[in-house]
């Protein structure tokens, strides 16, 4: 019988020469883990008990993910490519199964973006779709109408930076324009529109939503084409900054927010029910 590793070696092998203590600190605040009760005496063994402590929590898929974000150009392996097993427990705990007691309450933007997703299911007729290439986004649906392809994606916004919120509203851009022509769908009347929110649970810094806003690409190439906006949803103040009204100068092409789907008021009723 094959003995599975103790712990991810290699994650750990890559997280400590990723990262230096301070920078662990801050991957335990992004995940709401206090930092002092991990254990180990060095940042080795704080990195290792780290891994196991997100592992037993069901949580290594987000502690890889954070990674991926802070260290981009490092490469990553999947949560598929791990075995789990923690020589802390006993081989009956190992096959016990988990309770919920077990499990980490997800955070409030992860609820909302669920919750917001299933009722754009429910009552917009989207189509949630997943894999490979959406693993970026919290939630990536499309809407086809008779005339209309509408995608709408959500991302928890709070860990990331500036240059990973460029960096994934042009990955979503560009499935926009690809999308429907991977799906054999052939919009009619206009380009399929694309919608990214960006999802903070706590205040974003007062530039944030302004340069989020601002975000906007288009193409006008025939069968080829596509536009893409970015909004910023602020749980904590209830908010929704939309984007800039004139997202080409030259043809103009203006998207109204009440008419882009899902719409906004949608959205914000939404929002202010919440809890």
């Amino acid at each position: 019988m094959k003995t599975p590793p103790s712990y991810p070696a290699d994650l750990r092998t890559k997280m400590v020469k990723a990262f230096d203590e301070d920078e662990i600190k801050t991957l335990c605040f992004v995940l709401n883990i206090d930092f002092d009760d991990i254990k180990g005496d060095n940042k080795s063994g704080k990195v290792r008990e780290l891994i196991l402590f997100v592992s037993r929590r069901n949580r290594l898929s987000e502690l890889i993910a954070l990674c991926k974000t802070q260290r981009p150009n490092e490469s990553w392996l999947d949560i598929s490519d791990y075995e789990f097993y923690d020589p802390s427990l006993s081989a009956r705990e190992h096959t016990k199964p988990l309770t919920p007691e077990d499990h980490d309450k997800p955070s409030k933007a992860t609820l909302f973006i669920q919750e917001l997703g299933n009722k754009m299911i429910l009552d917009k007729g989207y189509l949630r779709v997943t894999g490979s290439k959406f693993k970026d986004f919290s939630w990536f649906g499309i809407q086809e109408t008779g005339i209309t392809i509408d995608f709408t994606a959500f991302i928890l916004a709070d860990h990331l930076n500036i240059e990973h919120y460029v960096k994934v509203f042009h990955q979503f851009f560009d499935l926009t324009v690809k999308l429907p022509i991977d799906f054999g769908l052939k919009p009619r009347g206009r380009n399929p529109n694309g919608l990214l929110c960006f999802v903070f649970e706590k205040d974003p810094p007062s530039n944030y939503p302004q340069f989020i806003k601002k975000q906007s690409r288009i193409s006008h190439k025939a069968g080829k084409g596509g536009v893409s906006v970015s909004w910023c949803i602020d749980l904590e103040a209830l908010k929704i900054y939309t984007h800039n009204i004139c997202v080409s100068v030259c043809p103009p092409v203006i998207i109204p927010v009440q008419l882009l789907p899902p719409g906004l008021t949608f959205i914000d009723e939404f929002l202010r029910k919440f809890k």
